[in-house]
């Protein structure tokens, strides 16, 4: 073996596959938004536009959003990230990267603390997606569980690639959908995931709609019915579009059945 293709004992234990929540999501009707700005000419209320939108992906999550949520607006109340210092520490340990209109997330866990790691994760899913919805972006992705390696820009593993074929392949409608093996694995009758609903075709999906009904408090915040009216002049826009204006009706009818 060439000294280039030396590996350290340093080296391996870094690039060492973990077990890891993974998550890829992605921004649907943001390509037009780029498409029309080439068309058009970029100005500055589209430059404002986008750069507000992908801050927002950024910053995907925040201590005082989730607790604020957790302890103050949420009927069905959680203890387990109300502890600070695990909260922290949670979020240090995610690996997150932006590009165009895709997001990869990365969360390792171990055994003793996944139940605690996947509640962290569905709860900054709910806030994003519903930051975004106001925006009228709405969210298609997957989340799977397995081997990652993520560093920053680089990422790849067989975890990536299964939450990437659930977002391409399974979710089909705005929605981020959770793998078989996720499934599996959070099938726990002593412990209560939150904000995950099974649609009609069987698939488990992260409830966001659920969780704005739930925070009607913050009302002024999520804007429901700014949502609902997106929704509905999407319908209408996409009318001869069959395709798209079937994944609007499946969110108009995702709030209907909403309790």
């Amino acid at each position: 073996m060439s000294e280039v293709e030396k590996v350290t004992e340093e080296e391996n234990e870094k690039f060492n596959y973990k077990n890891s929540i993974v998550v890829f999501l992605d921004i649907l009707g943001f390509t037009e938004i780029i498409r029309k700005t080439e068309k058009n000419g970029l100005n500055k209320k589209d430059i404002k536009k986008i750069y507000n939108i992908l801050k927002k992906v950024d910053n995907w999550s925040t201590y005082e959003e989730m607790i604020s949520f957790m302890q103050g607006n949420e009927k069905t109340k959680t203890n387990r990230l109300f502890d600070n210092k695990k909260f922290e520490t949670i979020k240090n340990q995610i690996e997150k990267t932006c590009f165009s209109d895709s997001l990869v997330i990365t969360l390792p866990y171990w055994e003793v603390n996944f139940f605690d790691r996947i509640v962290f994760i569905i709860y900054s899913l709910v806030i994003l997606i519903s930051k975004l919805a106001r925006e009228n972006f709405f969210i298609r992705g997957g989340i799977a569980i397995g081997e990652m390696f993520h560093d920053s820009t680089i990422f790849y593993g067989p975890a990536l690639l299964k939450a990437y074929d659930l977002e391409s392949r399974i979710a089909n409608y705005p929605r981020v959908v959770l793998s078989s093996e996720l499934e599996e694995r959070i099938n726990n009758p002593t412990v209560k995931i939150p904000y995950i609903k099974t649609s009609e075709d069987g698939l488990k999906y992260i409830d966001w709609i659920g969780f704005i009904n739930n925070n009607k408090s913050s009302k002024d915040m999520w804007q429901i019915d700014k949502i609902k009216d997106f929704i509905s002049n999407n319908i209408k826009f996409n009318n001869k579009n069959l395709k798209v204006k079937a994944k609007y009706e499946w969110l108009k009818k995702q709030f209907e059945n909403s309790k």
